[in-house]
């Protein structure tokens, strides 16, 4: 197996970069990223929200739906004064990101050039 190394920035360690196919996936036979895997009894973030919000509801006698209304219209609020930030990052944790399809039509050759912060973030991360 062919091992790609990478100096970490401000450490003298090398580590392995597992090698990936052109979309990214980790090839065959390479070492598992998180070996460990998901640890047993780990909570989704909706769970947590969930829990949350019963835990909340019942401080303030109150029910869930209540406690959610209130949590969702102080994201209206925001969002109204245009920070969308809190309602988005609830929303896209407890039902998953929209699913943003996109098609393009080529004819002939077609290139695509990257900007170099994209490569080099990109680069850090993998």
């Amino acid at each position: 197996m062919e091992e790609n190394t990478e100096k970490l920035e401000n450490t003298s360690k090398n580590v392995v970069k597992p090698l990936r196919d052109e979309n990214g996936r980790l090839l065959p036979g390479q070492v598992s990223l998180n070996p460990a895997g998901k640890p047993k009894g780990a909570l989704s973030f909706a769970t947590k929200w969930e829990r949350m919000v019963e835990k909340i509801a019942m401080q303030n006698n109150l029910t869930p739906e209540e406690i959610d209304e209130q949590l969702l219209l102080v994201g209206y609020k925001k969002a109204k004064d245009g920070d969308y930030s809190f309602y988005r990052d609830a929303m896209d944790r407890i039902h998953g990101k929209p699913v943003q399809p996109s098609e393009v039509e080529v004819k002939g050759n077609l290139t695509i050039q990257f900007a170099e912060e994209f490569k080099n973030k990109n680069e850090k991360t993998s």
